[in-house]
């Protein structure tokens, strides 16, 4: 591939050197840049010096951690009105990953020697256009909602009706009680209703109303709980009209994902070896995962969430495990998430899964 042709030139360039006073003095200058940003042009900035310090994270990755760069950019950049500490911190992510698909050498910032014939000026990179934060709900709703909820354990729910979510894990082979204990999901009992927000309603009804009750959490690349999807359990036939599952209305799920405490772990940066780590499609496939092979990083997908942010979580030397539907949905899901590796020392797997009517 193109770009694993140039991570190995960059190699054969950069081997055997100490690149540590350049890489410093180039994320001073990048740190100066972005706190002399002024209103207006901070967004951009920002996205500008993340690239560029992404495109040297090769000459010394011990020191320009993917951490550190966010840490100090962040902290450099000024806040104002609609530009705070989340959006700069997923705009100096976005600028590293894409930086580093992009490596160049100090070589590449010298001029021609002196006489060199060249074609034409030489080119000046183009700056990336700083792509907008999704859109997630609020995450004081996010938060009180998943509070409110209850543990997937018929026990603990204040009426037997309320059991439909245990209900409907156990029929497809799932313990509710190692989903409650390892804190997959919870339950929305129908008196909840009155306590969700506006983006938790499917039409005029809110989620639990609708049967809607099984409560999922989403988190972002760094492992923060930031938005949650609904799951119809209710008995009896899916409604006609009705999707399986329910994601907060006038809200993206991009950038977000499933994921048991072994792979969040991994987000959060607890843990930096080589793994294992299982990538599903859909909260039935990634609930089974979850809770039988709860040793295992799982992380599970829906339609257009996965971000390189997520893939760079994933430390080089890991196996993953692309375990999607066998349809021109899952191949897709199955593409997007193989690109986002390009370049890396991971070692992927397909294995297609054959969807239910889970």
């Amino acid at each position: 591939m193109r770009l694993a042709a140039e991570v190995r030139g960059a190699a054969k360039v950069t081997e055997g050197k100490d690149w540590t006073p350049y890489v410093e003095a180039a994320l001073a200058r990048a740190v100066d840049e972005v706190r002399g940003s002024g209103k207006g042009e901070r967004n951009a900035t920002l996205a500008r010096a993340a690239f560029g310090l992404g495109q040297i994270v090769h000459l010394a990755p011990d020191l320009l951690t993917p951490a550190r760069l966010e840490a100090e950019l962040t902290a450099a950049a000024p806040r104002e009105q609609g530009f705070g500490e989340r959006e700069a911190r997923y705009t100096v992510r976005r600028g590293v990953v894409k930086g580093q698909a992009s490596p160049r050498t100090p070589a590449d910032d010298r001029p021609a020697p002196r006489g060199t014939r060249t074609q034409g000026p030489p080119r000046t990179p183009a700056t990336p256009r700083p792509e907008a934060p999704p859109n997630w709900p609020p995450v004081d709703e996010v938060l009180s909602l998943w509070d409110a909820a209850y543990p997937v354990d018929s026990l603990n729910l204040p009426h037997p009706w309320d059991a439909a979510p245990a209900a409907w894990l156990e029929g497809r082979g799932i313990g509710a009680d190692s989903v409650a204990g390892h804190g997959l999901a919870r339950a929305m009992p129908p008196a909840l209703s009155v306590r969700c927000p506006k983006w938790a309603h499917f039409g005029r009804d809110a989620w639990p109303k609708r049967g809607y009750s099984l409560l999922i959490p989403c988190y972002t690349a760094s492992g923060e709980l930031r938005s949650v999807r609904a799951r119809y359990t209710a008995p009896g036939p899916l409604p006609d009209g009705c999707p399986k599952a329910a994601a907060p209305k006038g809200y993206e799920l991009r950038g977000l994902v499933l994921a048991n405490p072994a792979a969040l772990a991994l987000l959060r940066g607890e843990t930096s070896t080589a793994a294992m780590v299982i990538i599903t499609e859909g909260e039935p496939d990634w609930l089974t995962w979850a809770t039988t092979r709860p040793d295992l990083a799982v992380l599970g997908v829906v339609a257009g969430a996965w971000v390189a942010e997520l893939a760079a979580r994933i430390p080089d030397g890991s196996k993953v495990v692309l375990r999607t539907h066998a349809d021109a949905a899952g191949d897709a899901y199955a593409a997007k998430v193989a690109a986002s590796f390009t370049g890396r020392k991971v070692q992927l797997a397909r294995l297609k899964h054959e969807e239910s009517n889970g």
